[in-house]
């Protein structure tokens, strides 16, 4: 098998890329993490146009999969089958929705970390061919909401996390795609001649083979490639309330005008929350189109 994560911004070609990987394939899987979205609603025509667009480019042949347990799911496909899941933004802002943890930082980073350990295990075990779709979030203004910056928080964690898990990892930019896959990382990053010890990697944690399943320890799968912890290096840490309220909140930062600006995780003027706006974050309610 093999994994693959494409990462990009809004309107990167990130999906057309991941869905052009798996084009000729007979058997491939459209998984939709989000929340399962409903065509009778209305509320955002806008929303379910860009659904309705990847609907339609996407092979009649397709099966779509929406709503699902995600790692359980991989854990279910068989040799042969490819899955293309599109997206984690969507998947992480579906499960702090379903732990009604918005407003409850703590709750949200021990639900999201503790399904994002099952992910991890999920996919270095998974017989079938996996490309995965993700929002890069973390290159735009900083979010003005303690919602919004929850959101960039843990899914910037979460992409580091399934980078490391996954064999191949792309980039896409403005159309164009660089593959990240044999980049260094931090721990066998240049020097440039400025000394430092590099961090030792940990152990691998991909089991001998890809039938085998996984014992990893959880916190072992949390240790990015550079050998430190990668959510407690994003500050989701819920025993830290001060190194959490330091990241990404400084004086001197850009922050989003909240009455001018519908950013991610801002309340609407309607009154209705959403995460999905000119920062590229992806809509937390089941919409399954970028």
């Amino acid at each position: 098998m093999t994994t693959v994560l494409v990462i990009g911004g809004a309107r990167s070609g990130k999906s057309a890329y991941a869905e052009a990987l798996l084009a000729d394939r007979a058997d491939v899987s459209y998984v939709a993490p989000g929340s399962t979205y409903d065509p009778q609603d209305r509320a955002d025509p806008d929303w379910a146009a860009r659904i309705e667009a990847h609907r339609a480019r996407r092979p009649a042949h397709w099966d779509t999969v929406e709503g699902a347990d995600l790692p359980a799911l991989l854990d279910a496909a068989g040799d042969g089958q490819a899955l293309l899941v599109d997206c984690l933004g969507t998947w992480v802002a579906r499960l702090v929705d379903d732990a009604q943890a918005w407003e409850d930082r703590d709750l949200a980073q021990r639900h999201v970390r503790g399904e994002a350990d099952r992910l991890v295990a999920a996919l270095v075990c998974c017989r079938a061919d996996v490309v995965a779709v993700t929002n890069e979030t973390g290159l735009g203004v900083v979010p003005g909401t303690s919602s919004g910056r929850l959101f960039r928080d843990l899914l910037g964690a979460l992409n580091r996390q399934v980078a490391d898990a996954c064999d191949h990892v792309a980039l896409v930019v403005a159309g164009r795609v660089l593959d990240l896959s044999a980049a260094p990382r931090l721990h066998d990053a240049p020097r440039f001649g400025l000394g430092g010890d590099p961090v030792p990697p940990p152990a691998a944690a991909r089991p001998a083979s890809p039938t085998e399943p996984s014992h990893a320890d959880p916190d072992d799968l949390r240790v990015g490639s550079e050998g430190i912890d990668i959510w407690a290096d994003a500050g989701l840490t819920w025993d830290d309330e001060e190194a959490w309220d330091d990241e990404g909140a400084g004086d001197d930062e850009t922050t989003v005008d909240e009455e001018t600006t519908e950013h991610d995780g801002t309340t609407r003027h309607d009154g209705t929350t959403r995460h999905d706006d000119t920062t590229g974050l992806p809509g937390h309610d089941g919409r399954d189109g970028r």
